[in-house]
């Protein structure tokens, strides 16, 4: 029986065990780690970072395993590509809240088949010795650690622990001081916390315009720092509660205050960052992490010098339920040995090209590629009579127009929101 470890047991490193447990002909062993004390990844939302600014640690912020979920957030993707294949939504809502999500995934989980379950567990160490992999482990419960042998790993660890804070003078100066006032969006909950204040949100893209929106409900004003040339909703047209600045020179917690590097002054209580994550490795031995982007890898997955260890979810701007069954399914069947990988120099030369034409920020990013790598790889899969195991979501019929229209959606959907609260606030 080939042993396998999983990390990280979020909707990739779930998928990734179905995928195994479905393979015909051929039984895992699989070990299922994840920090959290359940399984859903960052969909575990509980409120548990209510009382993160009583804390008089400050360091308490260089621990990973707060999630970005926030109170308010819903999905910008709607409920049909946020599916796995063969398993609907219960919830009727187009853009599904965050509870939501986490049920579903927790009735996924039941779906998945067996495994050893590890939960309340950090993965501290994953090495190569003597032919497999030596992964250590420390139970957080308990505070004991411990070691495990496997043939195969997949990393599931998501990429959005490590928050990426831009180095604009006075910023650390100013969340020192005020750690509630100064934050990254991966720390952000509550708009209650914002009510009657001016805010600067720096950055413009997914969770910089939602959580603009969010606090336009409360804030008396919200600035968006965004770079030229950088998008963002057309939500703030429509209110007199938003409006988009251009990007930030220097902040100064004393005076309260940010300068812009066009030179104009602006008074505000608060900042978020929301600029993004890292990717992260903190145990892997091998020099694969480079911060925004994670080398050597075939096809988005295999690690080329060894495709024991492999990677699922390193995309970034995908529909991630669907990638996460379709990735899955390919781990599987090579795992397996139903399918085979090309020769190392054929690997090599197929990522020093895609890294080649995309530059080390962009490697990772499948805006305008996903459809390209969902079809290559279901008809990959077809065309070599390997339609046997694990099959991911079609996108075909209904499921190809909502992927064509998912943007449309969800400015609808934004600017819907937007109206609410206009009207709500200013009584018109």
């Amino acid at each position: 029986m080939k042993r396998v470890c999983v990390i990280g047991g979020g909707p990739t490193g779930l998928a990734a065990v179905k995928s195994l447990n479905m393979e015909p002909n051929c039984k895992f062993a699989i070990d299922l780690f994840d920090i959290r004390s359940n399984y859903g990844g960052v969909w575990n939302y509980f409120g548990e970072k209510t009382n993160f600014f009583n804390d008089k640690d400050i360091d308490q912020r260089k621990e990973y395993n707060y999630s970005p979920i926030y109170r308010d957030l819903e999905t910008n993707i709607v409920r049909q590509l946020m599916s796995y294949s063969g398993l609907e939504f219960e919830s009727p809502n187009s853009f599904p809240r965050h509870f939501e999500v986490l049920a579903y995934l927790r009735k996924y989980a039941k779906t998945i088949g067996s495994y050893n379950a590890f939960t309340r567990t950090k993965v501290t160490s994953v090495d190569k010795k003597d032919s497999v992999w030596e992964v250590e482990y420390q139970d957080l419960a308990t505070n004991t650690f411990k070691s495990g042998t496997y043939d195969f790993v997949i990393v599931a660890n998501g990429h959005f622990e490590k928050p990426f804070t831009p180095g604009i003078p006075g910023l650390a100066d100013w969340a020192s001081k005020d750690p509630a006032g100064a934050i990254h969006a991966k720390f952000f909950d509550d708009i209650q916390l914002y009510k009657d204040k001016t805010v600067v949100v720096v950055g413009g893209s997914s969770s910089g315009s939602d959580i603009a929106l969010h606090l336009s409900k409360v804030a008396k004003k919200i600035y968006v720092s965004i770079k030229e040339g950088e998008l963002f909703g057309e939500f703030d047209s429509e209110t007199p509660f938003v409006d988009r600045i251009t990007e930030i020179a220097s902040v100064d917690y004393e005076t309260k205050s940010i300068t812009l590097k066009s030179g104009q002054m602006i008074s505000v209580d608060a900042i978020i960052t929301a600029t993004g994550y890292f990717y992260d490795l903190p145990f892997m031995k091998l020099d694969l992490c480079h911060d925004t982007y994670i080398s050597d890898v075939y096809q988005q997955m295999f690690y080329i010098p060894d495709p024991s260890l492999s990677f699922t979810g390193l995309l970034k701007n995908v529909k991630p339920f669907p990638l996460s069954e379709l990735q899955g399914s390919v781990i599987a069947r090579v795992y397996s040995g139903r399918l085979k990988l090309p020769s190392k120099e054929e690997m090599y030369e197929a990522y020093r090209n895609e890294l080649e034409s995309t530059g080390e920020k962009g490697f990772h990013d499948f805006k305008t590629k996903q459809m390209d790598y969902y079809w290559y790889w279901q008809n990959y899969i077809k065309d070599h009579g390997l339609e046997e195991g694990m099959s991911s979501l079609l996108f075909e019929g209904e499921n190809l127009d909502f992927q064509i229209n998912s943007g449309t959606l969800k400015n609808n959907r934004i600017l819907e929101v937007n109206k609410s609260i206009v009207t709500k606030r200013l009584g018109k």
